[in-house]
């Protein structure tokens, strides 16, 4: 009877300290699930930031790759119409110089007519005799005149002629070329702002698309992490009722009475170590960086339960139920073990393309 006694009173004793394990598994397993509830949040809210800052970015560089496309349009027209006054400057001093030189050659003769002329009539009036042919030698003298006012106006004319024209056209050509390469270099930094544009907008592009990526392997994951801590606080309920009866089958058995007390657990809420940086792009290193530290810290909890769960099963004296509900307490978690790897994984593999994507971007400051 005495023996019987004893062996009632250390069921109680083990049942007691398995009530107090699982009030400890539960606390550190809420502690740790809530962590990564955290985290999943810090990451979610980022990528939010980033969605907007990236479709921000996406509207102003799609705008100015618009604007720009249109200014160049209008620069190259009036290229070619700069080009095209410039080829018909040209060609009129091409032609100038041909007209010029037929008008060169026109004035050569009469040049020569006239001199040929002048030299005549001197020729004329030295061979007059000294005193004589009054008369002969003033009409003489008069036709020198003549001649020689005519060759100085031929000269004169023919030379302010040429000379304008040809300084007028030359004029209009440079203007015309001045015009042209100026807007050439103004074509040419307007092509290349285009250019720029088109590339960030492609490697925001990237960075939206990895980020999307991103994101749904995180909600993906982060809900397989929720329904799972969900799942073991239930199989843990169910072992918790399972002391508790397997404590009042105890206290029947020994006809004692005693009153079931029911473990008291509470939930240790993790203070979240969100980390908040200024550049987005930092916060999502950071947050990539801090899910070892999650994985971490739900795996140590995971292994313990799994533990605990063993080495309870191991022990004699302890009630049947309650070895079943700790049992099945123990592989849901030993599940949950293997697959936390591959969660974490598969959203660094992720995390990765969105860093990847960031360091092909250079932001540009508008």
């Amino acid at each position: 009877m005495k023996f019987a006694l004893c062996a009632l009173l250390l069921s109680l004793a083990r049942a007691g300290d398995i009530g107090e394990k699982l009030a400890a598994e539960t606390a550190a397993d809420d502690a740790a699930s809530e962590n990564a509830k955290c985290w999943c949040k810090d990451l979610q809210e980022t990528l939010a930031s980033r969605a907007r800052e990236a479709e921000f970015e996406l509207r102003h560089l799609d705008n100015q790759k618009s604007k720009g496309d249109t200014d160049n349009n209008v620069l190259r027209l009036e290229v070619a119409a700069h080009q095209a006054e410039a080829s018909q400057h040209q060609q009129s001093l091409d032609s100038n110089a041909a007209i010029a030189n037929k008008t060169q050659l026109s004035y050569e003769e009469g040049k020569a007519f006239h001199e040929t002329a002048l030299k005549s009539v001197r020729k004329a009036m030295d061979a007059l005799p000294d005193g004589k042919g009054g008369d002969v030698r003033g009409a003489l003298r008069g036709l020198e005149q003549s001649f020689a006012k005519k060759l100085d106006e031929v000269k004169d004319k023919q030379g302010s002629k040429l000379a304008g024209l040809r300084e007028a056209k030359a004029e209009m050509l440079r203007l015309a070329r001045e015009a042209e390469g100026e807007k050439t270099r103004r074509l040419a930094d307007g092509v290349r702002a285009v250019e720029q544009a088109s590339i960030q907008y492609d490697r925001f592009t990237a960075q939206s698309d990895a980020d999307r990526a991103l994101n749904s392997a995180m909600q993906s994951r982060c809900t397989t992490l929720s329904s799972e801590a969900v799942e073991r606080k239930r199989l843990r309920q169910q072992a918790i009722m399972a002391v508790s009866q397997a404590k009042v089958n105890v206290a029947e058995a020994a006809a004692a009475k005693a009153s079931s007390k029911l473990v008291l657990f509470s939930s240790a809420a993790s203070k979240s170590s969100r980390i908040l940086a200024e550049d987005d792009g930092d916060a999502l290193v950071a947050l990539m960086a801090r899910s070892s530290e999650v994985q971490g810290e739900m795996a140590k909890m995971l292994s313990a339960v799994v533990l605990d769960a063993h080495l309870l099963d191991s022990r004699s004296g302890v009630d049947a139920a309650v070895k079943a509900a700790l049992a099945k307490l123990g592989q849901e978690a030993g599940t949950n073990l293997r697959s936390l790897p591959h969660l974490f994984d598969a959203v660094r593999a992720a995390g990765g393309k969105s860093s990847e994507a960031d360091r092909m971007l250079v932001r540009p400051s508008f």
